[in-house]
């Protein structure tokens, strides 16, 4: 054996790769302790300098955190949910989930910015919804033209803020501001010849159905100048959802979208282009699934990317059909029909049972 060849007893240094006998606590190059595991390699200049702050002590660079930019598929479904370019931290979270060949769920939880602890909270409240209604959906028990039972998306809602409670008991919080996050969830159910879609929500997520040159907005914000009146939290356990149901003729050319507002704001035509216009420019350009969900929000991050973004998409493939009620549940009542005389939810009744609560006002 030469001079300086290793042995087989030889230590490599994890972070230089500094060669050392095997009976060495630190390497003579670097001073890297040998027993601790290798440091991260930071995404921008490729040093092994990435510190428990999340920072590489190299080039400065912060490192994403693993909920910066999440992306997550289930047959033909699809969901991105990213950072933006101006927050430090991604506070949305998506879920999605198939029951059978015919239905599909989306659900998007917006974390409200000026409360911490909201990011976790999002994430159990979006998985407990998507849960919660994957396991108790069942053809038999739907009424005709309707995706979803009221009761199994009252019940969703309840799972998430159940687990918003469990997740914020016993946590260091802001009690007079505790972590909190909105709701919106669409459920899709191919039947026959039309597309039901069932939707309930909390707060100022939206769902949107697009069918070529036609866009319906199939949710109303609960927001009065830009403050929360709804949302999911511990001081929101009164807090009932909004729900709608719809039905659509079947086509191969329709898109249900469930977004948060850090994408829904680029719509505005001040702003950036209609939904149906960006959804029709970036189909004609051959995208689909994750690539065509990812492509939106790359739009809205080119646009300012001022908020968190999280989209979720179905392209069940249906025509727009004018049938669509929406059910507001009252305070200490059975749910109430209200048939829109447009075709579009209709607006929150004056009887609203959290129009007297004081609003959570966002992050801006």
């Amino acid at each position: 054996m030469s001079e300086g060849e290793p042995t087989t007893d030889s230590r490599s240094c994890p972070n230089c790769g500094q060669l050392s006998s095997p009976s060495a606590s630190w390497c003579e190059a670097c001073g890297q302790d040998l027993a601790a595991d290798p440091k991260p390699i930071c995404v921008s200049c490729g040093a092994a300098e990435v510190e428990t702050d999340g920072y590489c002590h190299s080039c400065g660079h912060r490192q994403p955190e693993p909920r910066d930019h999440v992306e997550v598929s289930e047959e033909g479904l699809a969901a991105v949910s990213d950072r933006g370019q101006r927050h430090h931290h991604n506070e949305d979270a998506v879920a999605v989930a198939r029951v059978g060949t015919e239905t599909a769920i989306l659900v998007v939880c917006d974390g409200v910015s000026s409360t911490p602890g909201s990011a976790q909270v999002s994430a159990v409240a979006a998985t407990a919804t998507a849960n919660a209604l994957a396991d108790s959906l069942d053809a038999d028990s739907n009424p005709a033209g309707s995706a979803v039972a009221d009761e199994a998306l009252y019940a969703a809602v309840e799972a998430a803020q159940a687990a918003a409670f469990e997740d914020t008991t016993g946590t260091e919080i802001d009690e007079l501001n505790p972590p909190s996050t909105t709701l919106v969830v669409a459920v899709a159910r191919v039947l026959g010849d039309k597309v039901a879609v069932s939707v309930a929500w909390l707060g100022d997520s939206r769902a949107y159905w697009i069918d070529g040159e036609h866009a319906e907005l199939l949710t109303t914000d609960h927001e009065i100048d830009g403050a929360l009146t709804r949302w999911i939290g511990i001081d929101a356990a009164h807090h009932l959802p909004q729900t709608g149901h719809y039905e659509f003729a079947l086509s191969d050319t329709a898109d249900l979208v469930v977004c948060s507002d850090g994408m829904w704001r680029y719509f505005a035509s001040e702003l950036g282009e209609p939904v149906n216009e960006l959804m029709g420019r970036l189909k004609a350009a051959g995208l689909a699934g994750l690539d065509l969900v990812g492509a939106m929000v790359e739009y809205a991050n080119d646009q300012g990317g001022h908020d968190n973004i999280s989209v979720a998409h179905w392209a069940p493939g249906s025509q727009h059909e004018a049938s669509a009620t929406t059910v507001e549940t009252p305070s200490g009542g059975p749910p109430s029909t209200e048939p829109p005389s447009d075709g579009s939810p209709a607006a929150d009744p004056p009887t609203d049972p959290t129009a007297d609560d004081p609003p959570k006002e966002p992050m801006q």
